[in-house]
Order: C-alpha cells, then sequence, then structure tokens
C-alpha cells in the first residue's frame, strides 16, 4: 500500500495502541488530504475560498470523497472552514481505510463491565519508517523533502507543541521543537489553514 499524506499523518498522531497520541489529529490529517489534493493540482487558494481546478479523481478513495464534496459545494469557502467541517468524517474514514488495508489491527474489549469498545492498533512496522523520517530531519541534519516539509508544517502548528513533543520527539522542549518544526517547514495556505482551524477549535473547547 502506497501511503498518503493523509495516511502518514493519521500514523504519525496515532499511539501503537491506537490512541490518538495529538490531540488536534482530526484537522491534521484533513489538512494532510487538502495538501495531496493540491499537489495533485486538483484544488488551490489562489484567493481568500477554496477553488476546484479538476474534480477528476485522483484514485484514493478518501481523497476522492473529499473531492467530491468540496466540487458539490454551492457557494465559496474558505479553506480553513473546510478543515474543520470535514476533519470527524476525514478521520473517520482514514481509519476505516487504513483498518481495511491491514495496516490498523481491530480490537474488542469491554470498559466498566458493560460498555463495549474497539481499538485499532498500528500493525508492527507501519508506523515506525514515518516516525523515523520526521525525527531524522527534526532531530538529525537530514533536509525533509516536500511531502515530509508538509508533515513538519501541519506538526508545527499542532496546539500543544508538549504534548507533540513528548509523543514524537521526547528529547526536546516545547519551545525548541515548535522553533525547529517552524525553521523545517514551508508556509503555505494549507498550513494556515490548518492553524485557523485548530484555532477555531480551541476556541469552541
Amino acid at each position: 500500500m502506497e501511503f498518503t499524506l493523509a495516511d502518514e499523518m493519521f500514523l504519525l498522531g496515532t499511539t501503537p495502541q491506537g490512541r490518538p497520541a495529538l490531540r488536534d489529529l482530526p484537522y491534521l490529517v484533513t489538512g494532510a488530504a487538502m495538501a495531496e489534493l493540491a499537489a495533485a493540482g486538483r484544488i488551490d487558494a489562489p484567493r481568500r475560498a477554496l477553488e476546484v481546478l479538476d474534480p477528476c479523481p485522483v484514485g484514493e478513495d478518501v481523497l476522492d470523497a473529499l473531492l467530491a464534496r468540496l466540487n458539490a459545494a454551492r457557494r465559496p469557502r474558505h479553506p480553513w472552514r473546510w478543515i474543520y467541517d470535514e476533519s470527524r468524517g476525514v478521520l473517520h474514514a482514514e481509519r476505516e481505510r487504513l483498518a481495511t488495508a491491514g495496516v490498523l489491527g481491530t480490537d474488542h474489549d469491554v470498559v466498566a463491565g458493560f460498555l463495549p469498545r474497539t481499538r485499532h492498533p498500528v500493525v508492527p512496522g507501519a508506523r515506525e519508517p514515518i516516525v523515523e523520517t520526521v525525527r531524522a530531519c527534526v532531530i538529525g541534519s537530514v533536509e525533509p523533502d516536500e511531502r515530509t516539509r508538509v508533515l513538519l508544517g501541519l506538526l508545527s502548528v499542532a496546539y500543544q507543541a508538549r504534548r507533540t513533543a513528548r509523543e514524537l520527539f521526547p528529547e526536546l522542549q516545547a519551545g525548541a521543537l515548535r522553533a525547529r518544526l517552524i525553521d523545517l517547514a514551508e508556509p503555505t495556505w494549507v498550513i494556515d489553514a490548518t492553524a485557523n482551524a485548530i484555532r477555531l477549535a480551541g476556541a469552541r473547547r
């Protein structure tokens, strides 16, 4: 299976046990999906509103479903609004996609003696290469490629840098991590829109 940016962001932001490692994971994954569509020439935001340049599918189910919803919109909307509104649906679709592909397992148990619970642990070996790639850029001296820069840019706007540091870069303090991520990232309209969606979510919590 060839991972999309949304796949990689989902795995970066998920613990091996299948729990969210990053508080803003729904917005980060949706931002990654938007970045993939933008890189494929399907969408852009040359002005304030998002525009669909080409509605043709890219061949990945989660991305194509998102593109179809963007194209069906009756009126223009800001990219950050799309990311905010689509976040839960895209995250759920990503989880289903990775589970179907065998990247996530499925465990069933019971909480408090009677509440059923389903978890989707990450299959060993699926997450580690992605984590190692971003760590090599942040902790080491490896120059990130364009795709990795997108992931680093998304991590740079996550609301709780301390939590990001604890989960992925325990060697760094939160402030040092944020500065390093900003230094490595390349500003884009997708990153800005994701940051705005996260700010809106924080204001409504």
